[in-house]
This record gives C-alpha cells, sequence and structure tokens, in this order.
C-alpha cells in the first residue's frame, strides 16, 4: 500500500507542466503553440530564449530525480525506486494536468536515472554529447542515449528492476519521439539554436478548450 501512495505522489510530481509555468512566469507564448508544440527544454528554448529553456530543463529534471531519490532512501523494496522513478517519467509523458499531452521525457528520465544509476546516466550522456556535437540535433542524440541506458544497466549488473526501468523509458523515449524520426527522415528535423519560422507559429489554444 505505500508504495501505490509513492507511485501516486510520483505521478503527480512528474505531471507538473514545467515548460508551460515556465512560459507563464516569463509571459511568452504556451510552448505548445510554437514550434513542435512540445512542453520540453528544446521548445521552450526555442520559443522564449536559451535561460527559460535551461530552467524547464532544471525543473524537469529535478521532477524525476526528488521523488526518486527519496524512495531510494525511504523504500526497502528492490523494485520499489524503479517503480517510483517509471511513475515520475510517465507523469512527465503523460501528466494528467495537460489531458495526458506531455513532453518526451528526456529531461525527467535523466533525473530518475541520476538517483538510481547514476554511473550509467554519465554513460548515456557521452553518447548524447557525441551525438548532439556531431548533428546539432537533440531529438536523434536523445533517442540514442536512451538506448544506451539499458545496455548500461546491464554493463554495469545494476539489477533487473533496473534493467526493466531503463527499458521502458528508453521505448516511450522513442515512441514519444516519433515524429521527430518522420522529419528525421525527411530531412527537415530543425536543429538546435535554429530561430523559430513563422510557419512554425502555431495557432494559440483555445481556452476553452480541454487544456483549460
Amino acid at each position: 500500500m505505500e508504495l501505490i501512495v509513492w507511485i501516486i505522489v510520483s505521478y503527480l510530481i512528474g505531471s507538473v507542466p514545467s515548460g508551460v509555468l515556465v512560459a507563464k512566469v516569463f509571459g511568452g507564448r504556451d510552448p505548445r503553440s510554437v514550434g513542435s508544440g512540445n512542453i520540453g527544454a528544446t521548445n521552450v528554448s526555442r520559443a522564449l530564449g536559451k535561460k527559460a529553456g535551461l530552467i524547464t530543463l532544471g525543473f524537469d529534471v529535478l521532477k524525476g530525480f526528488v521523488p526518486t531519490f527519496l524512495a531510494v532512501v525511504a523504500l526497502e523494496p528492490q523494485w520499489g525506486a524503479p517503480a517510483v522513478g517509471l511513475a515520475a517519467f510517465i507523469g512527465h509523458v503523460f501528466p494528467l494536468y495537460l489531458g495526458f499531452k506531455g513532453g518526451k521525457g528526456i529531461a525527467t528520465g535523466a533525473g530518475v536515472f541520476l538517483a538510481v544509476m547514476p554511473l550509467g546516466l554519465v554513460g548515456a550522456l557521452v553518447f548524447f554529447a557525441l551525438v548532439f556535437w556531431r548533428t546539432q540535433l537533440v531529438a536523434l542524440a536523445s533517442m540514442v542515449s536512451s538506448l544506451t541506458l539499458p545496455v548500461m544497466a546491464g554493463l554495469l549488473e545494476a539489477g533487473r528492476p533496473t534493467v526493466a526501468l531503463a527499458t521502458c523509458v528508453a521505448a516511450l523515449a522513442v515512441y514519444k519521439h516519433k515524429e521527430n524520426i518522420r522529419r528525421l527522415m525527411a530531412g527537415t528535423e530543425p536543429r538546435f539554436g535554429d530561430p523559430v519560422k513563422k510557419d512554425d507559429i502555431l495557432p494559440e489554444e483555445d481556452d476553452s478548450g480541454d487544456d483549460s
């Protein structure tokens, strides 16, 4: 019963839409109406500037790290912390507060693995940095680094719960990048730092809609 409570609370924390809240504080456009329409740090940075993007990144990492780290410290079962971490990740990807339409989970996933497998996260970040350095494509670097996590978990003998967590996170991260995959194949995926084009600005959300 205790673990169920942890999972529910972690999911609700993960569901907090950092990018949308940061946009409100900065007085800018809702990131869902700009560029890719994603609420993550990359699209927030593209829409509102690097400072807003970095703040969003920080909050998204904390959403994954804080509940997972507390679970590592407080919970006994082997599956406890991985289950809590997965709940936070799913909260970001399918947030309750935004009609289950969330981000891609890369930063939140990084926060989760910072708590349960920091050395494995370092390995994944190395792959992210290498791919990003060569291509300037955040989506491609994110997918490659996500797919590295299960491999790192196996190599580090992190245990079946962590391997299962890494596999689920990698699968969901790639699934959430399906539109990016189509653009990568078509050669139209924007590179980091590309300005928002006029054609990339989506209509403002109707306040009377589902996200109100």
